[in-house]
């Protein structure tokens, strides 16, 4: 049992938990959700003073445990701002800690569309569509991930993941499970235990064929 829980899926892990990231590091820890705190000037030539403030004033919400407060002044944000991915990012992930699914995903969704966002998203929708059981559109979130951004190596290893453990299929297992070891800049240990893993069961596999 031990096993299967070392291998839940990798979401964002959380400003609740006092962890900060940039969307540039989007990728991330085992539990919960990490929030952005970076606005993209994908959508703007220039993000203006008082829209960096205030977006950092719904982070400090967020950092605080205050989610409610940081959903009210994310929520006016978007009114605004409607093209701001970050704010429909965190918006998405905010929603999803807090039980509200229906919008999360909303938000999530339309955070695809953006290509500052669009693998973090997908990625986060892949682990939601897991949790619900879903794995047929967590698998293909989880592709879409990385189909825009090779390099986003996380959701290779949600992918390994779900195939291992949800799916058994380990072939296609192993194989996301060395794409993602390929991208780090040192080899994942845990990893690397996974990997060998793998190798000795369909090893045997073919022996007892």
């Amino acid at each position: 049992m031990s096993q299967f829980f070392s291998r839940l899926p990798v979401v964002f892990s959380g400003l609740i938990a006092g962890l900060l990231l940039t969307l540039s590091g989007c990728a991330s820890l085992q539990q919960g959700v990490t929030f952005t705190r970076d606005l993209s000037t994908e959508a703007k030539p220039v993000v203006s003073a008082q829209l960096s403030t205030r977006f950092q004033q719904a982070m400090q919400q967020l950092n605080s445990g205050h989610l409610a407060e940081a959903e009210v002044l994310l929520e006016q944000l978007l009114a605004e701002y409607p093209k701001q991915p970050q704010v429909v990012l965190n918006l998405g992930l905010l929603g999803l800690k807090r039980g509200k699914n229906e919008q999360a995903v909303a938000h999530l969704e339309t955070a695809t569309t953006f290509s500052a966002t669009r693998s973090a998203a997908f990625n986060q929708l892949g682990v939601f569509y897991r949790q619900q059981g879903e794995f047929k559109k967590a698998e293909q979130r989880y592709r879409l991930a990385f189909k825009d951004d090779a390099s986003y190596a996380v959701a290779h290893k949600n992918l390994a993941i779900l195939y291992e453990l949800y799916l058994g299929k380990f072939p296609q297992a192993l194989d996301h499970y060395q794409q993602y070891q390929q991208l780090q800049k040192t080899a994942d240990p845990q990893v690397a235990r996974w990997i060998k893993g793998l190798q000795r069961r369909l090893k045997k596999g073919k022996r007892d064929v």
